[in-house]
Parts: C-alpha cells; sequence; structure tokens
C-alpha cells in the first residue's frame, strides 16, 4: 500500500485508524509502516492547527489594536460544516469572508466555501475580493434592484446601515431594451427613491441598457460596496439574478454585502 493509499484510507474509512493499525492480519512489518505514517500524520495535523492558533492569535492583536474587541475559536473538521454549525451556535450578524483562497474567484459559485455559507448560512455574507484593495470605509453602495420583492429584501441592510456610517445609495436596474427603460425608472423614481431617502439618506437612481453583471460591475467602480439580495439555499443558481450575481461577484473590485431572503 503506498502513501497515496494511506492519505486516501485516512480521509474516506469509517473505521478508526487504530482498529485498522491493530488488525492482527496485518504483517508486521506492514503494521510497522502504519504506525510510522501514522504517527507522522498526526504530526501533521498538530503543526497545522499549531499554525493555525498563531494566525489567529495574530490577528487578535491586530484586531485590538483599532479598537475591535475580538474573539477567535479554532475549529476542527470539514470547514463549511464546522462554519456553520458554528454560525447557528453564535449567531452572528453578518459573516465576513474574503473570496480570494484556494479556490479562487473562477470557481467561487461551483460550490466554494464561501458560496456554501451564503447558500446554507442564515446570517448576510460580506464578500471582500483579495484583489482592488478595501476603501477603508463604507460611505456609499450600489443598490441592483429588478423590480422583484426579493431583490428589494436588499433595502432592509440600506436601511440598518443608513447614517452609520451609509450616506450615499445609488439605485441600478438594467433593462435588456430601451422598451423597459420608462417602467424602470418609474419604479425607481415613484417607489423606491422615496422609500430610501426616509431614512436620511442621499439617493441617486439609474437606468442602464445593457447586459446586467458587466453594467452592475461598470457602476460599482466609484462605490464602497455592493449590497445586493441572494434567495439563499439552493445556491446562485437559485439567485434572481441567477449568473448576473455570480459576474458581479467575480468581477468585483469592491466588496459585495448578499442580504438572504427567505426560501420559498
Amino acid at each position: 500500500m503506498n502513501e497515496y493509499s494511506y492519505r486516501l484510507m485516512v480521509q474516506t474509512s469509517e473505521t478508526p485508524l487504530s482498529s485498522w493499525l491493530g488488525r492482527s492480519h496485518w504483517p508486521k512489518a506492514q503494521r510497522s509502516m502504519w504506525r510510522r505514517a501514522s504517527q507522522a500524520y498526526g504530526q501533521v495535523l498538530n503543526a497545522m492547527f499549531s499554525a493555525a492558533q498563531t494566525n489567529l492569535d495574530a490577528q487578535v492583536v491586530r484586531l485590538s489594536a483599532r479598537k475591535v474587541r475580538p474573539h477567535s475559536q479554532l475549529l476542527r473538521g470539514p470547514a463549511l460544516a464546522a462554519l456553520l454549525d458554528y454560525e447557528e451556535e453564535v449567531d452572528p450578524d453578518i459573516v465576513v469572508m474574503t473570496t480570494h483562497g484556494r479556490t479562487g474567484l473562477a470557481r467561487f459559485a461551483l460550490g466554494s466555501i464561501a458560496d456554501g455559507m451564503v447558500c446554507e448560512g442564515v446570517a448576510p455574507v460580506l464578500l471582500t475580493p483579495s484583489h482592488g484593495g478595501p476603501s477603508g470605509s463604507i460611505g456609499s453602495a450600489l443598490v441592483p434592484l429588478d423590480g422583484s420583492a426579493l431583490a428589494e429584501v436588499a433595502l432592509t441592510m440600506v436601511q440598518t446601515l443608513a447614517g452609520k456610517p451609509l450616506a450615499r445609495v445609488r439605485l441600478l436596474r438594467v433593462t435588456k431594451d430601451r422598451a423597459e427603460t420608462p417602467a424602470a425608472r418609474s419604479y425607481l423614481t415613484e417607489k423606491i427613491v422615496p422609500r430610501v431617502s426616509a431614512w436620511g439618506l442621499h439617493v441617486e437612481s439609474h437606468v442602464e441598457e445593457g447586459i446586467a453583471g458587466l453594467t452592475i460591475a461598470a457602476a460599482a467602480k466609484d462605490v464602497d460596496i455592493v449590497i445586493m439580495s441572494t434567495h439563499g439555499r439552493g445556491g446562485f443558481d437559485r439567485l434572481r439574478h441567477g449568473s448576473v450575481a455570480q459576474r458581479v461577484i467575480r468581477d468585483m473590485s469592491v466588496p459585495v454585502l448578499l442580504v438572504r431572503s427567505k426560501p420559498d
């Protein structure tokens, strides 16, 4: 049995490793090899846990210096399952994640941990890209709407952030052709703008014709954050915006705050 076979067994077998090592039918030399491999595997895991804890401790120091009261927790097990369990336990107001990592932005919508948190979690998720760099403030936001009640769920977060620290909101409706423009403009100016303005925010509205994902990404270049809703359970293929949201997240150079609506 080679190293790959050993690694595969450790990851997939439902039988405890100690049980395998103690089986009498294994030749003595092979049992010895397994024990050495098991010890090496344990040392690697311990080193990984130690490095992770060191990193967490460093982040605590970093955040404390910024007058934040951080708490760190090292979780063990499959990443997504562990994070979902911990989210349910602590019930946070928001989950903040980066879309960088090993899978990268291109694979984000294809089953990454961040996608899993959006699909299966309960709290809003703030996704920050590793590229582009944060502005250091959340004074202005772009809110894409499509006329649906689902998209308008994002406005609940806009209201929560109004004045603390959000000050300016740009509402955007993207149409497929000019025939839709009058109704789209009326929807924003008559229904949405008065609602958002009542929260003490400076509001501007825009209706643009084009490809939704590209248009949204272009409109977000001079704002601090994009706030939009997600259908939640079922993944990005169940977003009302569909592939639009995937494109926005993949191409965006500013953070994207996804607010979950209740599932159907």
